[in-house]
Parts: structure tokens; C-alpha cells; sequence
């Protein structure tokens, strides 16, 4: 990528953040500007707060005129519409590009927050440069993928929603769901493997990224972990939907 900037937002379910991402070298460029997600997350009431920040970061020096990228927590169908959100219901069939552009007053590009997670990784991270199939699966609030083949990116994969002893496997073994279960880190990455490895059966992926909120505890977890391909830890951190997002704008293609 050439050396110029974009503005990434990534929309999550207790904050919204933002940056404007050097597309050189896939870190932000300045602090990463944050806000507080609506409680309840209603499109309506998202969408002021998302314009905000935009805002305050295109008001930085040579910055009103980037391209803007919005990661979402949830599908994104047709460039313009999302469905199934994991916000609030208000989300579903909306035309969530139609009013963030009006609101902001700019074209914006809207994705999926994993797979803006992935293609982060795959420009700058723990994806970069493998060809064949990648996973990238980020365990946070639930559990997001994205699937990489020759760094493009397969949009909105749901191995979240994969089903593990009869339920979606996000509602047992996502970072939040382990604290709301009360697991230990022992238990939990036993069901981890198994998840992985399940993964591993269907995509027969080159690598497994994993990444999202639990690497904060990876020296608790990482060594119990038994993968059957190779596993690799996401490398951009809590900024990937960031960077993702930036990417996605500039990318006209």
C-alpha cells in the first residue's frame, strides 16, 4: 500500500473507536479517539455518536477529506444494509451506509467488524503474506471470523454461530461467555481446541488467527491450547477493526 491515510471506525457493543490509520504502516496516526456506545445500541441513537467521532477526527490537520470506513458488529449485505447486528434489532434490514453518510456529510464504506479484523492482519499482521486460506477468529463479546484466501476476504462468515454442545458455540466459549460461565482457563481451551479443530475439519485453513479481547490473558491460556493446524496469535491487537476499516475505505476495488 502507498503511504496515505484513511479514517477507520470500529463499532463495538460498549464502545466506538476510531483513528486515522497510516496506511504505510498500519498504525494510527495520533491517539485513537474513543465514545461510548448507547446502552440500548439503537441505530438511531448509534449513529450520532458514530458521526461525532468522525468528526473530531477529521478535524485533525489534512484529515477532512480521507475515506472513511465503519466496521460493524453484524453482516453487512449489500454495501448498505445490515442484518442480524449484534446491537439492538433497530440494525437489522437497515440502511445503515444511507444514514451514516448523511449524518457525517461524507461517503463512507461499511463492513463486518471481523472481517475488518482480518483484512487488518492481512496487510499488516499475523496474515500477511500467506497465501491459501486463512482463518481469522476474534473472541471478545461473542466470537467473530473472517476468512482469508490470498488475503481477500470472504464477508460475513458466522463461525460464531457454528453449533458446540447444541448451541452457538460464541453463547459457551467467547471471552464474555467464559466469565459468564464461570470456566476455567483449563476447561475453557479444552472446548477451544475442540472448536479449532472443527474449524480446521471444514476450511482445512493454512493458519488459524486467533485474536479479540481474551489475548489479554494469553499467558493463561496459550499453552493449553491444542491445535491440529498452525495457530498463530492476531498481531495488530484491540486497533485490527481499526486498521481494517481504514483499509476497506481505501480500497476502491
Amino acid at each position: 500500500m502507498s503511504d496515505s491515510r484513511a479514517i477507520g471506525i470500529d463499532v463495538g457493543g460498549t464502545s466506538i473507536k476510531g483513528a486515522v490509520v497510516d496506511l504505510g504502516s498500519g498504525a494510527p496516526d495520533g491517539l485513537v479517539e474513543r465514545s461510548v456506545t448507547p446502552d440500548p445500541a439503537r441505530i438511531a441513537d448509534c449513529v450520532p455518536v458514530i458521526a461525532e467521532l468522525v468528526a473530531r477526527l477529521r478535524a485533525r490537520p489534512g484529515a477532512a477529506r480521507l475515506p472513511i470506513g465503519i466496521a460493524l458488529s453484524g453482516d453487512v449485505r449489500d454495501g448498505r444494509h445490515t442484518t442480524g447486528v449484534n446491537l439492538d434489532d433497530s440494525w437489522v434490514g437497515a440502511p445503515a451506509r444511507d444514514l451514516l453518510e448523511a449524518s457525517i456529510g461524507r461517503p463512507a464504506r461499511i463492513l463486518n467488524d471481523a472481517d475488518a479484523a482480518g483484512l487488518g492482519e492481512a496487510a499488516y499482521g499475523a496474515a500477511r503474506g500467506v497465501a491459501g486460506v486463512v482463518v481469522v477468529l476474534t473472541f471478545g463479546t461473542g466470537i467473530g471470523s473472517a476468512i482469508l484466501l490470498d488475503g481477500r476476504v470472504l464477508p460475513n462468515s458466522g463461525f460464531g454461530q457454528l453449533p458446540f454442545h447444541g448451541r452457538p458455540v460464541e453463547l459457551l466459549l467467547s471471552a464474555l461467555s467464559r466469565e459468564r460461565r464461570n470456566l476455567s482457563w483449563t476447561r475453557w481451551a479444552t472446548d477451544v481446541s475442540a472448536y479449532l479443530a472443527t474449524v480446521d475439519e471444514l476450511l482445512r485453513p493454512e493458519r488459524i488467527v486467533l485474536g479479540g479481547g481474551v489475548l489479554g490473558a494469553r499467558d493463561r491460556f496459550w499453552h493449553l491450547l491444542r491445535p491440529t493446524c498452525e495457530l498463530v496469535p492476531a498481531g495488530l491487537g484491540p486497533d485490527a477493526g481499526i486498521v481494517g476499516a481504514a483499509c476497506f475505505a481505501a480500497d476502491d476495488r
